[in-house]
């Protein structure tokens, strides 16, 4: 039985604690619909004011009242290049989770899983600024909670103009008796895939020239690079940061001036790359930082009074003016237009400080995601990629203006395995962005083994920059890229015999399988699922929304045992199947086998399989 319950809003305006949803002045109204096939409820509020003069708001959040002991709450902490992580609370009296500066998943996620002893509840908020959910223990005898979510209210002064309209943060709660979160979740993933337009276009594979050598790259490097993305069946090659800045030689401190580097890169013939990326029968996508203006640069000269300034001199945008808006906008455009541009990454690299509009950043982010919303329809044939300094705005509504979102900043392979995993807890596999970025060396000794035949490495990052690095195999790094959309970055022209072929073979499964990918759902697989004594393998898979075909994931991290027995989710017990292993192995199963248990080998520590089962 349901014991979560709508309790309106907690509004507080002109300093004043107020009980109506609508007096003179104004109007506040909740939207609501609830899913019966995925038993979601999704509310939207929307607050006018009706008067003739302003009104300011000091916390207007959305209210629940839940009757029943809470046993469990389930959150995420985010940081930088530790994304995700999922903690547990037990025992709940008072709880608070909030964001700051725009960066809606830094500290926080803006979501929750209450458990209680009947019922789950899984609530998505969808953040427009800073945001808070809040959960408060009820006096009295009887065990009852106070839930509240909304925009962030700590010193909340937002002016509502007069007869002008403020659309409320929508928010996603999933009812279920289930305590399987990942049997949740996947169902959730089901409810966007349907209710949340998904991206039509065909996502390419991408190589990113920022791990070759970050911002000190040169044409001849690049174009080595090329040759090899093309080789390997790559689709796309994008610039990273370090193209722009007339004289300056500090990607970070350039940002906000676009114009070409005339001491570096390209020497202002990007365009002739561009050409060149697209004789190669590549698309060619370009970085930008659009969000952050340097102290220094021209625009802060020519338009003073489009810029509001920050911190550690930066300016960010006053997007509340027609014109700034049109200025944002005309310099993306511009960009997209000069370069040919089919691919376009937008980082986002600081917090937002100084809220002159005392409205928790708001009105930045409404008119921010406008923009986006009339890029995209301008550009329709354009991939937009969110990487916000490595997923720092990664939420469902900044996820409704991007094609693709990076995962992290962090690459290294076994961190992004997890990173990855708990984002299915509140993100869909098919708008994940993951890069393989690997170099190939030689001369390493081998136990047993001559120098002279010892074999040649792969190696990865083990976080953001190359300051540390680790051997890979391939198998692992490879099939973690193709659970989603793959992009490759690093020294992909150092590729050598084997490696090649690993990767045109794991390039060639996502091909076969993209449109699978766009419409897919995940399950990710608990230890009592896999028959093994200890709980160093992981796995998921990702599943076609008829269940036709299933992608299966197998990892085996640090574990002595070489075998892992996975018993299948989502499978006919009547039907059979043809199982193919990456390996090479191909057989028929009957879905009663799959279901007790499928028997994954790997011989080696930090490998992986990815293994295609399809209804024959």
């Amino acid at each position: 039985m349901n014991t979560l319950m709508s309790n309106g809003w907690e509004l507080i305006v002109n300093g004043s604690q107020l009980l109506a949803a609508e007096t003179d002045s104004y109007k506040l109204t909740s939207f609501s619909s609830f899913n019966d096939s995925f038993q979601v409820l999704k509310t939207a509020d929307v607050f006018v004011n009706k008067s003739q003069h302003d009104i300011e708001i000091n916390k207007i959040l959305n209210q629940f009242i839940l009757k029943d002991d809470i046993t469990k709450v389930i959150y995420q902490t985010s940081a930088w290049c530790h994304e995700n992580e999922t903690m547990i609370l037990e025992k709940v009296e008072h709880f608070q989770i909030k964001s700051s500066g725009t960066r809606t998943t830094q500290e926080f996620n803006p979501f929750i899983i209450i458990e209680t002893e009947k019922m789950n509840y899984s609530i998505h908020l969808l953040p427009v600024g800073d945001w808070e959910i809040n959960i408060n223990r009820m006096t009295g005898r009887e065990a009852a909670y106070l839930i509240s979510l909304g925009l962030k209210s700590e010193n909340l002064h937002m002016t509502v103009k007069s007869e002008s309209v403020i659309y409320l943060p929508e928010c996603l709660i999933q009812f279920s008796k289930s305590k399987d979160i990942y049997a949740n979740a996947m169902n959730f993933h089901r409810y966007l895939n349907e209710n949340f337009k998904k991206s039509e276009k065909k996502i390419p594979i991408v190589y990113n020239s920022w791990f070759y050598d970050f911002d000190k790259f040169t044409v001849d490097d690049l174009k080595e690079q090329v040759k090899a993305a093309k080789l390997l069946g790559m689709e796309a090659f994008v610039v990273d940061a370090g193209w722009y800045g007339p004289s300056n030689d500090d990607w970070y401190q350039a940002a906000g001036d676009w114009r070409e580097k005339t001491n570096g890169a390209f020497y202002e013939k990007m365009k002739a790359f561009s050409d060149y990326i697209i004789s190669e029968g590549l698309s060619f996508g370009l970085w930008i930082e659009p969000e952050r203006i340097c102290e220094g640069v021209p625009v802060l000269f020519e338009h003073p009074d489009y810029f509001i300034k920050s911190d550690n001199g930066h300016y960010y945008h006053d997007l509340t003016k027609q014109k700034v808006r049109q200025f944002f906008y005309d310099t993306i455009s511009s960009l997209i237009d000069q370069y040919q541009v089919t691919w376009l990454k937008i980082d986002y690299n600081f917090p937002l400080a100084n809220d002159c509009y005392h409205n928790h950043f708001y009105s930045y982010i409404y008119y921010l995601y406008q923009i986006m919303r009339e890029l995209r329809e301008k550009y329709p044939n354009v991939v937009f990629e969110g990487c916000e300094s490595g997923a720092m705005r990664f939420d469902l509504k900044s996820n409704q203006h991007y094609d693709v979102h990076f995962l992290s900043d962090n690459v290294n392979p076994a961190d992004a395995l997890t990173i990855y995993m708990n984002s299915l807890l509140r993100m869909s596999p098919n708008s994940i962005y993951k890069w393989v970025v690997i170099r190939e060396i030689g001369d390493i000794p081998q136990y047993t083994r001559p120098l002279k035949e010892a074999r040649r490495r792969l190696i990865t990052p083990k976080g953001a920059t190359w300051e540390a690095f680790e051997s890979v195999e391939a198998s692992f790094i490879l099939a973690l890229a193709v659970s989603g959309y793959p992009g490759f970055s690093g020294d992909i022209a150092s590729l050598t015999g084997d490696n090649i072929k690993t990767v045109k073979k794991f390039l060639d499964v996502y091909k076969e399988n993209r449109e699978l990918i766009r419409n897919c759902h995940a399950y990710v697989y608990h230890d009592e699922d896999m028959n093994i004594k200890s709980f160093e393998w992981k796995a998921y898979h990702l599943s076609h929304q008829y269940n036709e075909k299933i992608l299966l994931f197998c990892y085996r991290l640090d574990s002595s045992e070489e075998n892992c027995i996975i018993k299948m989710k989502e499978i006919d017990a009547t039907r059979n199947y043809l199982v193919k292993h990456s390996q090479g192995k191909e057989m028929t199963v009957s879905g009663e086998e799959l279901i007790h248990g499928l028997s994954v080998n790997l011989k080696g520590r930090y490998t992986a399989e990815l293994i295609e089962i399809k209804i024959i």
